[in-house]
């Protein structure tokens, strides 16, 4: 049986926490779809990686990132905030989203993703189950 890691977009302009974020994730079982560091680039991610969840930080180089979280939200991949700004910064239709405020350790970060992934992996789990029972 092969194992399907868990593919985790970064949306992050910073370069060397997008790079501390994938050496994270990585070394901690997770694909890393990215770094994406611009909101198209994160767009165009979405459209042609099967990303699973996500973490996006708000505002990149000036650029808020809400477009990219509508994008998430239309796909229904589950998704979060990391980002310098407070949550009450965002809109009304975004303060259900888990939010991280940077700066943020490492271990927070892992937990967040783990929530997220947690309903995904199950189902991932029970599928697996279910096909190796109808063998």
């Amino acid at each position: 049986m092969q194992y399907e890691m868990i593919r985790v977009l970064i949306l992050e302009d910073s370069a060397l926490i997008a790079l501390d974020m994938e050496d994270v994730l990585s070394d901690n079982g997770y694909f890393v779809v990215g770094p994406a560091m611009t909101v198209a680039d994160a767009l165009e991610k979405i459209e042609t990686n099967n990303v699973d969840v996500a973490i996006v930080d708000l505002n990149l180089n000036g650029e808020r990132s809400y477009q990219v979280a509508d994008a998430l939200r239309h796909r229904n991949i589950p998704f979060l905030f990391l980002s310098g700004y407070q949550a009450s910064d965002t809109p009304e239709r975004f303060r259900t989203v888990p939010f991280l405020t940077k700066p943020t350790s490492d271990y927070d970060m892992l937990l967040a993703v783990k929530n997220l992934t947690g309903e995904l992996a199950k189902s991932r789990t029970q599928a697996v189950a279910s096909f190796t029972a109808f063998f």
